[in-house]
This record gives C-alpha cells, sequence and structure tokens, in this order.
C-alpha cells in the first residue's frame, strides 16, 4: 500500500501551544495518509503531557527516572507491502539517553532513534539485521528472514521503562498508561495482520493496555497461545515466552529453535495464504 500523493500536506511545523517548542521541527511536509505522519501527529498530541505528567513529575533530584517513550516509525517496506507483522516486547531498556535535555527533545528525534536502532544497522542501511546482537532481536530476524515480502514492525506493551536498566516500575506504568495512551491508536494506524506478542508473562499489562482476551493453545512443540480478545475488532494474534526466556531452555527442549520454526508456521497459515 503506498501512501496517496493527493492530500495537501502540512507546510509548518506545529508548535506546542504549552510552551512553543517546536514538536516537529524536523517535519517539512505531512501528509496525514503516510502512516509515519499519522504517528507523528498522534505522538505529538501527548509529548507535552507525557514530558510534564511522566517525565519530569518522576525526577529524583534532578535526575530521570522514566526513559522516553517507544515512538515507532515504519520502515518503506512496511508502509508498502500487502502483508504486515508486528512484533511486540515488554518495554525498552535504557532508552533515549542520546536526549538529556526534554524542554528541546521531540517525538521527531525518538522516531529517527528507533529508525536508526530498530531499522538500520550501523553504517545507515535500511532494512538489515534490526537492534543489536541478542535472543529478543535474533529471534525476531529468524522469523523476518524466512518473509523477506512481508513488512515488519517492533513495539512494546508498555510504552516508557527505566531510565537506567530494563523493566518498568508501576509509577512510571500507570502514569504512561494516562499521559500517553498510544497504543491502541498505534495499531489502528499500523493495521498489522498479525501480532507476536514476545511478552512472557505480561499478560495482565496487556489485559490492562488493549483489553480481556482468551488464550488458546496453538504449539505443537513450544509455549504459544493464541489470544483471541473480547469486544474488540482485532488481528491474528499470539503469545509466547521472552526470546531470551526460551534461550535459556533451549540446550535441552530446543525451545527457541522450536518457537520460532512454529511461528513461520503460523505465518503461513494466517497471513501468507489468506
Amino acid at each position: 500500500q503506498s501512501p496517496p500523493s493527493s492530500i495537501t500536506p502540512r507546510r509548518n511545523p506545529i508548535q506546542s501551544k504549552k510552551n512553543g517548542r517546536n514538536v516537529s521541527k524536523n517535519v517539512k511536509r505531512l501528509n496525514i495518509n503516510n502512516m509515519n505522519d499519522q504517528l507523528k501527529l498522534l505522538y505529538e498530541k501527548y509529548w507535552d503531557g507525557f514530558i510534564t505528567n511522566v517525565y519530569k513529575a518522576t525526577m529524583k533530584d534532578g535526575n530521570p527516572v522514566c526513559a522516553y517513550p517507544f515512538l515507532i516509525q515504519a520502515t518503506p517496506q512496511y508502509l508498502n507491502a500487502q502483508k504486515r507483522i508486528m512484533f511486540c516486547g515488554q518495554e525498552t531498556r535504557v532508552w533515549g539517553r542520546e536526549f538529556p535535555h526534554p524542554d528541546t527533545t521531540s517525538p521527531c528525534d525518538l522516531m529517527g532513534l528507533y529508525d536508526k536502532f530498530v531499522n538500520k544497522n550501523n553504517r545507515g542501511e535500511q532494512l538489515l539485521k534490526p537492534g543489536y546482537n541478542s535472543p529478543y532481536w535474533n529471534f525476531q530476524w529468524r522469523i523476518m528472514q524466512a518473509f523477506p515480502e512481508v513488512g515488519f514492525v517492533a513495539q512494546n506493551i508498555v510504552k516508557s521503562g527505566k531510565y537506567a536498566s530494563a523493566g518498568c516500575n508501576n509509577t512510571i506504568y500507570e502514569l504512561t498508561k494516562q499521559f500517553f495512551p498510544v497504543w491502541k491508536e498505534e495499531l489502528r494506524i499500523l493495521k498489522p495482520d498479525m501480532i507476536i506478542f514476545l511478552t512472557g508473562d505480561y499478560d495482565w499489562r496487556i489485559r490492562e493496555v488493549i483489553g480481556d482476551f482468551m488464550k488458546i493453545p496453538v504449539g505443537q512443540n513450544s509455549h504459544i497461545d493464541q489470544l483471541q480478545f473480547k469486544n474488540i475488532d482485532f488481528p491474528f494474534a499470539v503469545r509466547t515466552n521472552h526470546p531470551a526466556y526460551l534461550q535459556r531452555h533451549n540446550r535441552i527442549e530446543q525451545r527457541y529453535y522450536n518457537t520460532a520454526n512454529e511461528l513461520i508456521e503460523l505465518i503461513k497459515t494466517h497471513v501468507i495464504s489468506l
């Protein structure tokens, strides 16, 4: 699906009404039918609230405790793909420390960081191995290699984690839910055909962020459940353990590779063949 070019773009960047900060300083033209432009507008809508009520409000002795949110920028391949898949993890680990000054940091800065880290390698080349060498990113890449024609995007169920370590404390989690409630809108904009939750025991957070669901086991030699959401129009979704957990159990049970291979078969059945 190519972004239409018939919509007249905005020519002036959006200014923050609260403090005059240019929250889209890197955007000269916006096409509201382009997924990335829609994401920018969404993030800008909640940005001042996040900075004031989450990022600054949780500081201790003037030092940040909360990381910036994980703001998505889809690749050209994703934008134009006929079939799209979203990977969804738990939360970030030490995200956005390249931008120490919240008053001059914009959603575009964080989308650019996502693009550099998730979508490109260290030479700036597009559509190569994402992220860095870890069980989490290598697991995704193993699946992506099987479907070069599919568009993939990375997401987290918790949009913001801790500033200096892994995980997300309850204060950050609750404030982010209240002041940066973008998850369902991101889903509406990105329109994936399938979501693969690599979240392990985060079922309660999936329920709080998205809605209630039933679990139906679909893995033969692995721990994969289909998530059937109640009272919500939702794409085909499955949940399995975090790849780091899968790798720790891989030597005896081959759980890491069995899970990846079974997810590939599920993609063939529920995405590619449709």
